[in-house]
């Protein structure tokens, strides 16, 4: 997956959440866990910005948006 912004989410299994917290782990190794098995498992792609409303909780938020014709999307999806 590629990134969107600096503040990417990584997937840790309960090992290497433990290890993650612990400070008796040395750096490569901590770098290491975030170069996630997951990754490739992983799609993204633009939800409606009414996820941004608290107010709001239905399902549809987390399905993909269909742009209009001149629309301009937040990132582009080819060949994710």
């Amino acid at each position: 997956m590629r990134p969107i912004h600096s503040r990417m989410p990584v997937i840790l299994d309960q090992d290497e959440e433990r290890a993650w917290i612990s400070s008796g782990e040395d750096i490569p190794s901590l770098l290491d866990i975030l170069e996630s098995r997951y990754g490739s498992q992983l799609r993204m792609y633009e939800v409606s910005r009414e996820v941004n409303r608290a107010a709001v909780d239905t399902p549809s938020l987390v399905r993909p948006v269909a742009h209009g014709e001149g629309d301009t999307p937040l990132f582009k999806t080819t060949g994710v």
